[in-house]
């Protein structure tokens, strides 16, 4: 059976990832273009028996190549690899839009405009002349909203269709100028205009304030971070103890039949402990993806970005980048997802570097457990000063590497603000479903590699204890522990924390309780205390703040940059940053007490 490929191309927030959705359904896979970092889809549907296939390009105004998504679009277009373009045009933008159709037909003699955002047009004052337009243009035209079902059969006839040669391809090149005198000329017979007092413009006075624009982030962020770690917390739980029961169960049933002990650790502390390390994961990344889609789909995303701009800015990032950061607080692996919104790859890079200061959610029970064992008193300002000094240190890190290291120019800042919309939940959920599935699929791959990896060291030699200080990981744990003396704290089982912790820097904490042989949480803050000195406790607190990104961020991090450089270069970076703070606060609280 013959296939039909689509190129979906359009202007960003036209709609045209949402008609994606729509189309294709589940049937969609989400990547790389090769040798790129932006993603892209790929997906299918069928229609009268035969199998149409849509790539949906990077959105873009223009084929001008100054982005690298429009040399993607560029390249792809030139390739001739479709059958039929589906340009996606939004009716509330329409001469800017058509700016990229005009060129489209430059390229192509096959393609079909999608006229999306009609309704909100009509509200603006648009009243088009759908008919007269593609008559104009020479061009069919299928006016819908992205999510229109009914519309959408239409759509998939048309692209049926597609033999008929549909518009002839225009031999020469225009200028910007002429394109766009073609195109007024063309929606001055086709388009009337009303004046109205729009809403949206009413709203954005407020959202976009300086004052009361930030006072309203903060309470939108506040109810996200709310939304994020109350509602997962309880199906986290629940899946480490699913895991937990499971791993009893399967380990009953391997000590039954006389499995090797060898055999069962792997199963246990290797396979299902790794897989287990991915899944409590997913509850909190699905929401935030689920709450950052949601404001996306209501245009408020954009808004965000625009007010934190002028802080952002004087760190060598967009405002954009403040998003991503924010979400370190919870958790940095979809922080580190998230910068793929950063047009500019050294933003990228940028905020991929600094986001592991950001005091991530994992980090709070170990500053908890430390804090509780050494100190009577003032807990919540330690917790809360080690907070703000990672926002500190992000801070300087910033400024001294995009001068430094990335070079990072100075940009001009342009955004759209797309219109206000109540949230379609389906798309939604949807989005956030996919973009969670992917992190699943890529990092959960390295991820189980590296605890596997880890149970080998902690297992060898044959017959010891798990995690012993005479396993290879208690050894390699008593070699490295002179590595931390000077910062207060040298004994081995710490220093075997902390290599697990690389893993996950929740496993900090069970493995300080597999290693100081306690259950409960009384025993390990005894245990915490005659380990601990104060001065200490704050610098080993200050180095779980610091030193290196958990194995899931660091495969995020590779995924988004398209290599390894990166993460290697934030792992060498962190533990420096992180080695130096440590030894200067517990020496500087040292000299204090000596002094007083």
């Amino acid at each position: 059976m013959n296939k039909i490929n689509v190129a979906i191309v359009g202007n960003p927030n036209s709609g045209k990832s949402t008609l994606f959705s729509t189309l294709t359904g589940f049937h969609q896979e989400v990547g790389n273009w090769p040798g790129k970092t932006i993603e892209k889809k790929e997906g299918c549907t069928c229609f009268r028996n035969q199998k149409i296939n849509f790539v949906d390009l990077p959105g873009i105004y223009s084929l001008n190549t100054d982005t690298q998504e429009e040399k993607i679009a560029k390249k792809f277009i030139e390739s001739k690899k479709y059958d039929v373009i589906l340009n996606i045009v939004d009716a509330s933008n329409i001469e800017r839009n058509l700016f990229l159709t005009m060129q489209l037909a430059m390229y192509t003699n096959n393609m079909i405009i999608v006229l999306n955002l009609n309704k909100y047009a009509k509200k603006i004052g648009y009243d088009i002349d759908i008919d007269k337009l593609s008559n104009k243009l020479g061009i069919p035209i299928v006016p819908m909203e992205a999510i229109d079902d009914i519309k959408k059969n239409i759509l998939l006839l048309k692209i049926f269709n597609h033999k008929k040669k549909l518009i002839k391809p225009k031999k020469n090149k225009l200028k910007a100028e002429e394109i766009f005198n073609q195109i007024e000329n063309i929606l001055k017979s086709c388009i009337k205009k009303k004046d109205k007092n729009i809403f949206s413009n009413k709203l954005d006075k407020y959202l976009t304030d300086n004052y009361f624009g930030m006072f309203i982030f903060f309470v939108v962020m506040f109810f996200i971070f709310f939304l994020t770690f109350y509602l997962s917390e309880p199906i986290v739980k629940l899946l480490e103890k699913s895991i937990f029961i499971l791993s009893n169960i399967i380990g009953s049933i391997l000590i039954k039949i006389s499995a090797p002990d060898f055999f069962i650790s792997l199963i246990n502390n290797g396979i299902i402990s790794g897989i287990g390390s991915v899944l409590v994961f997913f509850p909190s990344i699905f929401i935030l993806f689920f709450s950052l889609s949601l404001l996306e789909d209501t245009g408020y995303l954009a808004r965000i970005a625009f007010i934190m701009n002028n802080i952002m800015s004087k760190l060598g990032l967009s405002g954009k980048a403040f998003i991503p950061l924010l979400l370190g607080f919870g958790c940095n692996v979809p922080a580190i997802l998230s910068t793929r919104t950063l047009s500019k790859k050294e933003n990228r890079i940028l905020t991929m570097l600094i986001t592991p200061f950001m005091s991530c959610n994992a980090r709070l029970p170990v500053f908890i457990l430390i804090a509780g064992a050494l100190f009577d008193k003032g807990q919540p300002i330690i917790i809360f000063s080690l907070y703000f000094l990672g926002i500190l240190i992000a801070m300087i890190s910033s400024k001294l590497i995009s001068k430094i290291l990335l070079k990072n120019s100075s940009s001009s800042f342009i955004i759209e603000f797309p219109p206000y919309r109540i949230p379609r939940i389906k798309y939604v959920l949807y989005s956030a479903w996919l973009k969670s599935k992917d992190f699943l699929k890529s990092a959960g791959t390295i991820i189980i590699s590296m605890v596997l990896l880890i149970w080998f060291f902690a297992s060898m030699p044959y017959g010891v204890e798990y995690a012993s200080e005479n396993s290879l990981i208690g050894i390699l744990g008593k070699f490295i522990s002179p590595i931390f003396r000077p910062l207060g704290f040298s004994n081995w089982k710490i220093a075997v924390a902390l290599i697990f912790g690389f893993i996950a820097k929740e496993v900090i904490i069970g493995t300080l309780g597999t290693l100081f042989k306690t259950t409960n949480v009384g025993g390990l803050k005894s245990s915490m205390s005659e380990v601990f000195t104060q001065p200490s406790a704050i610098s080993f607190m200050v180095f779980v703040l610091l030193y290196v990104p958990c194995l899931a961020t660091l495969s995020a991090m590779k995924k988004e940059s398209g290599s390894w450089k990166w993460p290697i270069f934030s792992v060498l970076f962190s533990l420096a940053i992180g080695w130096i703070f440590s030894f200067l606060i517990y020496n500087i609280i040292n000299l204090v007490i000596l002094w007083n």
